[in-house]
């Protein structure tokens, strides 16, 4: 016969003993908290450390730690584990802001050829020069003790979306010009004097005027080779070419200027 516990009941609330049946019986929770819930059931129950300890097939020495955890501190206390800290940091606070200020600064800047870091080139220049600037704590960083400083502050310069640089010697110039430029066109739009409306057409080297060349040429490539096709049949029938150009281009759905037209009769 197990002897008899000499610690305190476990007094629960209707509330707190609801809550334990549903934690106890749940199935997307840690299997600890399970545990532990079954644990302070049980012991509010009646039922011994030992018993408790065979029924859940876990240790004396797990349930009387929860049980004094419980009764000292809480239920909710119970179930969860409490931070701790068995050791103090050996990288200090100051060490990680600079790996941070080093990780924002171009390798450039340093002598290096690169243009970004990698994890591998920023852990070698850290143990290189921890000890020169009064961080020994980083002497042995490796590339994961990096990521691990690095994923952890807000600022992320590993994470870089977008990168322009600016090669040219005369870009203040050329920025102030264009921006007198804009500035000029707002004023002359603000003028109520001009009884003529002003449009003004800005058109520079971007990405997307660039793209619609291409499309225009792949649509005039398509268009000149179901001409030639069609005057290959016009030929056939005998019939005049210049009769059934536009007739045939806007049969096929093609609004082309006369230009386009002319220009591929011309290459055929």
């Amino acid at each position: 016969m197990a002897r008899k516990s000499n610690k305190a009941k476990l007094n629960l609330t209707a509330e707190q003993k609801y809550n334990l049946v549903k934690l106890s019986q749940a199935r997307t929770v840690p299997l600890q908290e399970v545990q532990r819930s079954s644990i302070l059931l049980k012991y509010a129950d009646g039922l011994g450390i030992s018993v408790i300890a065979k029924e859940l097939n876990t240790t004396r020495a797990t349930v009387y730690k929860c049980i004094n955890k419980a009764l000292s501190m809480g239920i909710d206390a119970a179930l969860k584990d409490i931070y701790h800290r068995p050791y103090e940091p050996i990288i200090t606070e100051e060490a990680k802001n600079w790996v941070i200020s080093l990780a924002c600064t171009k390798p450039k800047s340093l002598g290096y050829a690169a243009e970004f870091w990698t994890r591998h080139s920023l852990a070698q220049h850290v143990k290189s020069n921890a000890l020169a600037n009064g961080h020994p704590c980083l002497q042995k960083a490796n590339k994961a003790t990096i990521h691990r400083i690095i994923s952890a502050h807000p600022i992320r310069p590993d994470k870089i979306a977008y990168y322009c640089c600016s090669r040219d010697p005369d870009f203040d110039k050329k920025m102030h010009e264009v921006l007198m430029v804009y500035r000029e066109v707002s004023m002359n739009q603000g003028n109520s004097e001009n009884s003529l409306p002003i449009i003004t057409v800005s058109v520079d080297e971007k990405p997307g005027v660039q793209k619609l060349l291409i499309i225009w040429l792949k649509i005039f490539y398509q268009a000149q080779t179901k001409i030639r096709e069609y005057y290959e049949i016009i030929n056939i029938k005998g019939w005049e070419p210049s009769q059934f150009w536009h007739p045939l281009i806007c049969k096929m759905g093609m609004l082309l200027p006369k230009f386009m037209t002319d220009i591929a009769v011309g290459s055929l």
